[in-house]
């Protein structure tokens, strides 16, 4: 007995450490944060069962060219709920597109998302224009006043009205809208100053 027991011990433990490493990223989110800094957000999801250094990379090129700037020690999951991180990227470059993404050795590299600095000194930019399901509205907000966005189509039919909005970037993927141009209002709530423009979407 005392022989089986100490067999079904070793069976347990040697199962254990087969156990697949799992750590769940989510939520990753880039916005322009003041005064003209990118303020980077995630999740790790409840249930991951793993701790990992987790590296912050920053590239002015999408696919290539990525630095670190900031590394967790040791970021770890809870057994049933989400934990969330977040880092402020202190020196953008704030005449373009800055992206980021996360790597773990445990789950590898993330998807990049990006903050466009090159409209903070305009008005606006749209990125990816004609629209695809990345698009974002891109605006001067480095005090997070509230803004109303108003977009219409061609003909005038007021079509989406988005109130109560605090940061600096609007998505607005292509599935919202069926093929044509658009026209859009973004107005400034506090001062009462708006911005007009338009984008494309192709079907």
């Amino acid at each position: 007995m005392l022989i089986q027991k100490k067999i079904s011990l070793i069976c347990a433990i040697f199962t254990a450490t087969l156990l697949p490493a799992q750590f769940y990223l989510q939520n990753f989110k880039a916005v322009a944060a003041n005064p003209y800094q990118a303020l980077i957000t995630w999740t790790v999801g409840g249930g991951s069962i793993s701790c990992s250094n987790l590296e912050l990379q920053t590239s002015l090129d999408s696919f290539q060219n990525f630095s670190s700037i900031y590394t967790y020690p040791g970021v770890c999951g809870a057994n049933s709920t989400d934990v969330d991180f977040n880092y402020t990227h202190p020196y953008p470059d704030i005449h373009k597109k800055n992206y980021y993404r996360i790597y773990t050795p445990v789950s590898g590299y993330s998807s990049i998302v990006f903050v466009d600095f090159g409209a903070i000194n305009g008005n606006y930019n749209i990125y990816p224009d004609p629209l695809t399901e990345y698009s974002v509205l891109t605006f001067d907000n480095p005090t997070n006043q509230n803004f109303l966005l108003k977009i219409t189509n061609a003909k005038g039919n007021n079509n989406y009205v988005f109130p109560d909005i605090y940061t600096a970037q609007i998505p607005l993927p292509k599935s919202w809208f069926s093929g044509g141009i658009y026209f859009f209002r973004l107005i400034n709530l506090e001062t009462g100053n708006f911005t007009r423009g338009k984008f494309i979407v192709i079907e």
